[in-house]
């Protein structure tokens, strides 16, 4: 899963520092585990910090504020905060080892979800046309639903999401 529009929890750069990040957190780049440097509440130092939130994520709170490991992860390592979005590139949000994470835009992240939960081809961009009695496939790109044609199978329209998302998508594919 690709990270999901984390806005609501991105830090502001002037809430929080890095430094005091730094002095505060450790990060395992192998391992993509946080930990507690110093005693905060009932976390003594070496205790992983931060714990699974309602998106999947795991999320940190320091100073109040929650801020997503990923994000934590990547101003650790590169000394500012992500000036956009992180995303995992296996789609799995607890994984956070350096290896697994990349900044990326917004479509980008979005290009590297996978289906649907409401799909019912099993298959991501592709759907049903009663009307037509045949699989459709879809892609987006820059904003735009892009039809990529209809066809007599799924397998065959999935094929034809995959051609294109390799090549509108790039690195981001997903499918």
């Amino acid at each position: 899963m690709a990270e999901i529009l984390d806005t609501s929890v991105a830090p502001k750069p002037e809430a929080l520092s890095v430094q005091e990040l730094r002095s505060l957190i450790q990060y395992d780049p192998e391992t993509g585990t946080l930990t507690w440097l110093k005693k905060r509440g009932k976390k003594l130092p070496g205790d992983v910090a931060g714990s699974v939130n309602n998106l999947g994520y795991v999320q940190v709170t320091v100073n109040y504020q929650p801020h997503l490991a990923h994000r934590v992860a990547y101003a650790l390592m590169i000394g500012q905060w992500p000036p956009q979005q992180i995303d995992h590139i296996n789609g799995n949000p607890t994984d956070n080892r350096w290896e697994n994470l990349r900044p990326s835009n917004q479509n980008e992240n979005a290009w590297n979800q996978g289906p649907q939960k409401n799909n019912t081809s099993g298959h991501k961009g592709v759907h049903w046309v009663s009307a037509n009695r045949n699989w459709r496939a879809m892609i987006g790109y820059r904003g735009q639903k892009i039809s990529l044609g209809n066809f007599s199978t799924k397998e065959e329209a999935a094929d034809a999401y995959a051609r294109a998302a390799k090549k509108l998508h790039g690195e981001f594919a997903r499918v």
